[in-house]
């Protein structure tokens, strides 16, 4: 026993040699990452008391003598510090939902206008409030228009309007997005549509709303200049805009691996930066500098921070961006101060800094998948300069100088052919898990598509993006425009190419959140522990099988809130729906809880409605009947398999099958029904029993 006890310690001894230099910052922000996580998915809302009572406890129990302390402690002290920050932000948020629908008739500034081909313009309205009833005020809150909207309508003006309001949507599947907690950490209080014609009541105020008003101003006219798809794309690129997409266009760039090019990351932040800095470094070697002093390299470092800072307003700010500024940031300083650029510190330190502004990112796509590809792509590449480094120092030359031209040519467009393939596998790998969660799709050919879209990025779109912004200031763009549009249009068109291939997009069934969040720990393990071959080999054939294997059962049937949608998969294996648009966003969601795609071949479901029922015919041999009248109640206990009907009527319905109340449909639904044993499993998405502020419970 002792010789056991003795080589587990000897084993965690070789593996804590193994750690990356840098493991304390990460692994700090990795144990507050997680308390926060934990924090926004409990069911109920904790009071202050217990994470501060458990944060002082452990801070009290940390002995200050030693001199390094006990990642033990460092870990709990973290993971409650992060729970405590979560509990804070919430205690002392000003956000509440409405409680009920109500009818608006007022008026509110535009903050944002979003219009999108074949669907209704969505705004997002602050400081609403009513010509009718002064206390009726509102915040912020977002609307979606099928109404008549006066023309070259902006952010920042104001509009008079009428619209019904009510409580945010929440998600769709139970492992689905919530829209509710978005909203709720947004400010935004209400959704809605406007059910009148929009009325322009004043011009720009310039209360608060001037940038997205500029940022709107640069994306329409991108479009006017740049027709077609690839206006739409340079305002994406440009200013973060991507509702002058088409969906198809979007479908095309995600299916082929390409949709990292519509979030402003690291890739558009260091090509902008990199772009500024070098144009501004060649400007100080013709302006003579005042002081010799004054270093022009870093000189030049400074403008292309505050030129960062600038691109990083119009953009939008995302996750994704802001993540590229701080790391950004991060290197201008160590320009400045002589040090190395990039490492996993400087990573960490955007992490920390993401998850103290906003800590509800860390519940979302965008900041999962660009930390991660980041830091893979970083550790990775450490790895390889660290082995030329060695070779180096060793006397074997990792370049020959006694080429010729076109050889050493070749050698170099291969190694740019070989780390952009490598680049685009180690991405591909590090997001696996994270895609698989939150959207069920893998891009399969995207290793060909960054191939061969990358290089036209790098190489054509953002140098002449960049040179006609310049140009235009003097009214010269039209010298390097057109170079720019043909790289945006080679980029969609080989997004359409790709995404042509049946196969290049492959769909899942969802993971379990136990497995994401594992898949998610053994990933920072694979990251952490550098120099054991035999445990890294363990954690990254874990990193990639976990996810792949253990996948949640598809549900029997699926009932929207209205009682009226039902969607279920057939014996035959054919995806039929009823009360759903086919192409909507529900549809394609529901359609990859059994590991479809959207364009999967569907059926739409015969039904037979009069004014007393409607009757559905599910599962193949099964009947749904939602009763609207009560002369109807009877015969549909009777002859439905599922029953859907009013709270009053339940004790009117003596059936032993499955009785739905409308009422709690309504709130609690969409509604899951899983079948085993002959026993239904009924899962409500969007359960009363979460006592969360955006989860609507009472």
């Amino acid at each position: 026993m002792n010789l056991t006890l003795r080589n587990i310690i000897a084993s965690a001894k070789a593996v804590k040699l193994s750690l990356h230099s840098e493991w304390r910052i990460f692994y700090g922000a990795i144990c507050f990452a997680l308390g926060l996580a934990l924090y926004y998915t409990l069911p109920f809302d904790l009071p202050v008391s217990i994470p501060a009572m458990v944060f002082v406890t452990m801070l009290a129990f940390q002995r200050p003598r030693y001199r390094k302390a006990n990642p033990a402690y460092i870990s709990v002290i973290l993971f409650a510090a992060g729970i405590l920050y979560a509990c804070l932000r919430i205690e002392y948020a000003d956000h509440h939902f409405i409680e009920e629908t109500v009818y608006f008739s007022g008026e509110a500034i535009i903050e944002d206008i979003q219009e999108r081909e074949n669907a209704p313009v969505r705004l997002t309205l602050e400081n609403l409030q009513s010509l009718s009833d002064e206390t009726m005020k509102f915040n912020k809150v977002r609307l979606f228009v099928r109404t008549k909207i006066p023309e070259y309508l902006l952010a920042g003006d104001k509009i008079r309007f009428s619209a019904v309001l009510e409580r945010p949507q929440g998600k769709l599947s139970p492992t689905g997005y919530d829209f509710a907690r978005a909203a709720y950490f947004d400010g935004v209080q209400a959704s809605g549509y406007v059910t009148t014609d929009i009325e322009r009541a004043q011009f720009d105020n310039h209360n608060g709303a001037s940038i997205g008003r500029v940022r709107q101003e640069i994306a329409e006219k991108l479009v006017r200049l740049i027709p077609g798809e690839a206006g739409g794309l340079a305002a994406a690129l440009i200013v973060g805009r991507r509702s002058y997409l088409s969906d198809d266009a979007i479908d095309n760039l995600r299916a082929s691996g390409l949709a990292h090019m519509l979030a402003i990351s690291g890739l558009h932040m260091g090509l902008f930066v990199g772009a500024a800095f070098f144009m501004f470094e060649f400007v100080f070697l013709f302006v003579p500098i005042a002081s010799p002093n004054i270093n022009g390299r870093k000189l030049a470092a400074i403008f292309a921070w505050i030129a960062a800072t600038g691109y990083l307003l119009l953009s939008g700010m995302s996750v994704a961006t802001i993540r590229a500024f701080v790391i950004a940031t991060i290197a201008i300083v160590a320009i400045l101060l002589d040090r190395r650029v990039v490492s996993l510190r400087s990573i960490a330190i955007a992490a920390w800094a993401i998850l103290i502004i906003s800590p509800h990112a860390v519940m979302s796509a965008g900041f999962q998948m660009s930390f991660a590809a980041t830091i893979a792509l970083v550790c990775v590449y450490e790895i390889i300069n660290e082995r030329r480094r060695i070779k180096y120092e060793q006397d074997q030359p990792v370049f020959r100088t006694d080429q010729s031209f076109i050889t050493r040519f070749g050698q170099n467009i291969g190694r740019f052919i070989g780390y952009t393939s490598l680049t685009t596998v180690i991405a591909q790998i590090a997001i696996l898990p994270i895609a698989l969660f939150h959207f069920q799709s893998v891009a399969v050919l995207g290793l060909f598509s960054n191939l061969v879209a990358v290089p036209v990025l790098l190489f054509i779109v953002v140098p002449f993006g960049f040179l006609s912004a310049v140009l235009g200031i003097l009214g010269l763009e039209a010298l390097s425009l057109p170079f720019f549009v043909w790289g945006l249009e080679q980029i969609l068109d080989i997004a359409a190419f790709v995404a042509d291939v049946e196969w290049s997009r492959v769909f899942m069934h969802p993971i379990h959140d136990y497995i994401f969040i594992m898949s998610l720990l053994v990933g920072c393990g694979l990251i952490l522990i550098r120099h054991n071959r035999y445990v890294s080999s363990i954690l990254f054939a874990m990193y990639l099988m976990m996810p792949l294997t253990f996948y949640i059962e598809p549900p029997s049937l699926i009932i929207t809130q209205s009682g009226h949608g039902f969607v279920f998969q057939s014996k035959n294996g054919q995806f039929t729906y009823y009360n759903l648009r086919l192409n909507s966003f529900a549809a394609d969601n529901y359609k990859k809880q059994w590991g479809l795609g959207p364009h999967v071949d569907t059926k739409r479901g015969q039904r037979s409605c009069d004014d007393y029922a409607c009757s559905y015919d599910i599962l193949g041999d099964r009947t749904a009947i939602n009763v609207k009248h009560f002369a109807a109640l009877y015969e549909a206990c009777v002859a439905g398999d599922i029953v859907i009907i009013l709270r009053k009527w339940v004790n009117y319905c003596r059936s032993n099958n499955l009785v739905i109340i409308k009422e709690q449909l309504a709130t609690e639904g969409p509604l899951f029904i899983y079948e085993n044993d002959n026993q239904n499993n009924l899962i409500w998405v969007n359960d009363k029993k979460n006592r969360r502020p955006w989860s609507g419970a009472e």
